[in-house]
């Protein structure tokens, strides 16, 4: 139902509900003979209870006896309403033990009201001043008291205030889920109490309520990880005192480790027990200096160092031994060799001024679990960083093992794999064995084989070299881990910043230890679903990807036998101080290709001025404007295809967006403060439509008043690159799609075959035309910024007819002695100025499907059709035949090794997700039986310890079985499920079958190409007699 009906709706409900509302403020009952005949009248009522009816006193007081915090709504004569008042104001004090009843020796006092004290309850409902009545029968204290009546104090020598189970529970909610603090929580209660004169009647009780929700934070830990039921005994690899949230995917020593899996895995198979991490910095969670009479600078996290974070004594321990000299990145006294951390050293370091801690840094795991956070004092310096990584790594190393297990354990830990991604990692990890052999001689060897990456959008801002060295799109046995998931916790955790800023410091890592122990939580409750939405997309990814490279394999057959491309190292290799080797990078050394790439929007360097946050900034607006692009096309499709798939796909990638874009605001604010009018101006809409407000969103003069022109010229230069860059993609995926088109034609004879080959080009088509719309995107663009005409000359309009080129399989085709390329092969006329041909509006056109067969004559419309500019555009209209054959062929040869670890990575993705799973349920089935033994070792009077541990393992039996039952909805992978099964013979097997295919599809195509030349020659002999 849309808002207007339902508004319409409330329209003629209007006075009848706002009767009903005034209804409640009297009844007609009141002041009449109550129903117990006790001959009191009604004169009180609760609306805290449902339909409660006007009564006695007395009947009140009886019927809330386990109520007792409901609020007392008694009717004055006199004044003619309603007045609120505590329950004790009417009758007996609020008695403690005895379930509820009065202790005898209470009843024995002549004035048993003199014993009662004075208390004030927080409850969900306000803030409560009332009476309590202890039992006098035994010593307990006042606190066990309180607390077996669900009640917590604030203090404990002679407590004077406490706060309901229910206000503490539902405030934990409340402040991790919406972020609201305890201040505004107070502040709601006393406003609950009394709306009108809350400042005269009611309470204060801030300070009391945030110790309280510490200490009640701390206690709730401890109970949902064990601490109360002897888990240090059950689990004593971990840490004693252990106080995190672990991942349940990542591999754990002596907890999930497969029993399957040797200890010493080949290189390619690492990722199937590899645990990935990620480090970043994040300056909004800082802490002001303070120097008020409300600091105290003693304050120290309860959670003493056993959470994410160390103790204070550690880290300032730490820092004064650190090596000052090895610090970087804010503050650095080393040079910095990639012009990202160059940009990274000089920021701005005035929003660090009056700061205690600036930030912090955190270590996380690629399933975004936080496993540690070092706090920052200036700047995000490598030894900061250092520590955080130490804390991490020392919660999965065994450390509470012993004997005979503890080297089990340590074998275990030497098992595992380790890839850190972190965005300044190129320098980060070059002395870190160094640092870390002064600082944790105990993890050197840890560290000492680790790996180190960048994350996949920031390391488009390094230089060159750090991509082919650091980025996993190229690092065998990582995946797709891109890396970039360190930033998806900032968000969520940025929404405190400005609560903790003016905390003490114990409080303020309190908070964010919470919070990180929630998120935690949320992922874990979470995981089996996530972990299956991931092998669903990688699933889909390898097949496409496979496919692609596969049509290349068969298009480059050739070259890639006569030129040994298959036992290539793909490793990349450092020639020197600032120059790395790669099969993935385009030879520098040749003349075609270095002159089309010399340009600085093609070479990716750009001005030394644009590299860094702002291009970083714009880039990834850039990129959202991809997004938003592919998000519009899919909901054109589903107006014309209402499919469910297709409607969850829009939605998930508009949930993505929002948070993607919401985040990147926050960075481009910094970078261009003369929007900040326009983005509190601008409207609300679907998020594929919103406005970004780059500099290419405003016409001159806008760019002028908004501060924005020299960003404008540096959009440019990025613009101009993504034109070439889509230019490329085009190309590359045309010849694809030309080598798939003619499998198709010449070897897909049944009709599975066809509509399989049919569903790859269709996707490959898909490829070529997003390519397309990034190209026409960025030429608008640049034609926005002035930068272009948008003229012939400049960056023409791309249509689908500008992509034709000639078969490469159909090596001469009938009539191609005869027939020349038009004016697109140069691309260039006598007048100097670029054409495109006269066709070209045609939207319509798809790739030939051509003939390498003898048969039917070509017509002469056939003959005649020329090669799309797209392929002499350009740098590329001005190279020699020579130099253009040896520019494509370069091409050709990065592309088939890109494609290669593209499906490689995707493979790897597929394979991982596995292994996560299966280490889930390794996880669950631990902690399962683990409570299970905890259940049944607690003292029998302690029933409430035994049913709590009976819950939680009957919780993590239930989470087992849902991991189970993910892999048995795939019939290939249903005997994985199985504790015994081998997951490295299984993946062998799957690589051995899908290489057992290429090499029949590699066969064919060499079969194929003797045909097509043979046919070729005959083709020739007859166009001769013709002629």
């Amino acid at each position: 139902m849309q808002n207007a009906q339902i508004i319409a709706d409330f329209e003629r409900w209007r006075v009848r509900l706002g009767d009903h509302l005034l209804s409640h403020e009297a009844d007609v009952r009141l002041g009449t003979p109550c129903d117990c005949a006790s001959g009191a009248v009604r004169e009180a009522t609760c609306h805290d209870c449902t339909q409660y009816p006007p009564s006695c006193r007395d009947c009140f007081v009886n019927d809330h006896k386990y109520n007792p915090f409901h609020w007392v709504l008694l009717w004055d004569f006199k004044l003619g309403f309603y007045t609120r008042t505590d329950m004790s104001m009417i009758g007996p004090p609020l008695h403690l033990g005895h379930d509820g009843k009065m202790c005898s020796k209470v009843v024995q006092l002549s004035e048993p009201e003199v014993v009662a004290r004075s208390f004030t309850i927080g409850h969900t409902n306000g803030i409560h001043r009332t009476k309590v009545q202890f039992c006098l029968h035994t010593d307990d204290h006042a606190v066990d008291a309180l607390m077996h009546a669900r009640l917590f104090p604030a203090t404990f020598d002679r407590p004077a205030t406490a706060f309901t189970f229910q206000v503490m529970k539902e405030f934990q909610i409340h402040s991790l889920e919406s972020k609201q603090s305890a201040y505004d929580y107070c502040g709601s209660l006393m406003r609950l109490s009394d709306n009108a004169f809350t400042a005269e009647n009611v309470a204060d009780t801030y300070q009391n309520f945030i110790r309280a929700d510490r200490l009640w934070a701390d206690l709730a830990t401890e109970k949902r990880l064990g601490h109360k039921h002897g888990v240090d005994a059950i689990f004593p690899y971990r840490p004693q005192g252990n106080k995190i949230v672990y991942c349940p995917a990542c591999p754990e020593p002596g907890f999930n480790m497969d029993p399957k899996l040797p200890r010493h895995l080949p290189e390619e198979y690492k990722h199937l027990n590899q645990e990935r991490l990620t480090a970043d910095g994040n300056f909004h969670c800082n802490k002001a200096k303070k120097t008020d009479k409300n600091s105290d600078p003693n304050d120290t996290s309860i959670y003493a160092g056993k959470a994410q974070f160390p103790t204070r004594a550690a880290q300032r321990e730490y820092l004064e031994k650190a090596p000052k000299s090895q610090e970087a990145s804010g503050g650095s006294t080393l040079k910095s060799t990639c012009n990202y951390l160059k940009a990274v050293n000089n920021q701005d370091k005035k929003k660090f001024k009056n700061m205690e801690v600036t930030g912090i840094v955190n270590i996380q795991c690629s399933h975004v679990f936080i496993k540690a956070s070092v706090d920052l004092e200036f700047g995000e310096r490598f030894v900061n960083v250092d520590l955080a990584l130490a804390h991490a790594l020392r919660q999965r190393i065994g450390s509470g093992a012993e004997g005979k297990f503890k080297l089990s354990v340590d074998l275990d830990t030497q098992s595992i794999d380790r890839v850190l991604s972190y965005d300044i990692a190129c320098q980060y990890h070059i002395k870190i064995v160094e640092r870390f052999r002064q600082s944790f001689p105990d993890l050197v060897w840890i560290v000492e084989k680790m790996r180190w990456a960048v994350p996949a959008l920031h390391v488009t801002g390094h230089a060159d070299r750090c991509t082919y060295a650091y980025s996993t799109a190229y690092m065998v046995a990582t995946g797709h881990f891109h890396g970039e998931t360190a930033e998806h916790y900032w968000p969520e955790l940025n929404q405190i910043g400005p609560k903790v800023r003016q905390m003490n410091y114990g409080h303020r890592q309190d908070i964010i230890v919470n919070n990180h122990n929630d998120w935690n939580h949320k992922k874990m409750s979470k995981i089996v679903v996530s972990l299956v939405d991931e092998l669903e997309e990688a699933r889909a990814k390898f097949t496409a990807f496979e496919a692609h490279f596969f049509g290349l394999c068969e298009n480059l057959v050739d070259r890639a036998e006569k030129e040994d491309w298959w036992t290539r190292d793909r490793k990349t290799k450092r020639v020197a101080a600032r120059a790395v080797s790669s099969v993935y990078m385009h030879d520098p050394l040749m003349k075609g290709e270095y002159q089309m790439l010399s340009d600085e929007a093609m070479i990716g360097q750009g001005d030394a001025e644009i590299v860094g946050k702002t291009a970083s900034v714009l880039n990834e607006g850039i990129l959202i404007q991809e997004t938003q692009a592919t998000i519009r096309e899919a909901v054109n499709r589903f107006k014309t295809q209402p499919l469910a798939a297709l409607d969850k796909e829009i939605k998930t990638r508009r949930a993505k967006a929002v948070k993607r874009i919401a985040l990147w605001r926050g960075q481009q604010a910094a970078v261009m403060p003369g929007i900040t009018a326009d983005l509190l101006n601008r409207s609300a809409c679907p998020v594929e439509d919103e406005v970004l407000f780059l500099p290419s969103d405003f016409d001159n003069e806008g760019r002028r008043v908004r501060g924005l022109t020299l960003l404008g010229l540096d959009e440019a230069k990025l613009r101009e690159g993504a034109a070439y860059d889509a230019l490329k993609s085009v190309q590359l995926v045309t010849k694809a799609l030309v080598a798939l088109s003619d499998r198709k034609k010449k070897n897909e004879s049944g009709q599975n075959q066809q509509t399989a080959a049919l569903k790859q080009i269709v996707d490959t088509e898909g490829r070529r035309d997003k390519h397309i719309r990034s190209y026409g995107a960025a030429r608008a663009a640049l034609i926005a910024l002035g930068a272009c005409t948008g003229e012939a000359d400049d960056f023409p309009a791309l249509s689908l007819e500008d992509t034709y080129m000639k078969s490469r399989r159909a090596t001469r085709a009938l009539g191609s002695s005869r027939n020349r390329d038009g004016w697109a092969t140069s691309g260039v006329m006598a007048n100097g100025r670029v054409r495109r041909p006269a066709n070209s509006s045609s939207s319509s056109a798809r790739v030939p499907r051509v003939r390498t067969q003898a048969g039917a004559r070509k017509t002469t419309e056939e003959r005649a059709r020329k090669t799309g500019w797209v392929w002499t555009f350009g740098r590329m209209g001005k190279m020699s035949a020579e130099e253009m054959k040896a520019w494509s062929a370069e091409g050709d040869r990065v592309q088939w090794f890109r494609a290669e670890a593209d499906m490689h990575r995707w493979q790897e993705q597929m394979e991982q997700r596995l292994a996560d799973l299966r280490t889930t349920i390794r996880s669950f089935a631990t902690y399962k039986t683990g409570w299970a033994q905890m259940a049944s070792q607690q003292e029998s009077e302690k029933l409430g310890h035994i049913a709590y541990a009976k819950k939680k393992a009957h919780m993590f039996g239930t989470r087992e079985e849902a991991a189970r039952a993910a892999l048995l909805r795939y019939p290939e992978y249903a005997h994985l499920e199985q504790d015994d099964a081998d997951l490295m013979e299984f993946v062998r097997a799957e690589r051995t079958a899908r290489a057992c295919e290429l090499a029949a599809v590699v066969s064919l195509a060499k079969v194929r190409r003797v045909d097509t030349e043979a046919q070729a020659g005959a083709s020739d002999s007859e166009s001769s007699e013709d002629e």
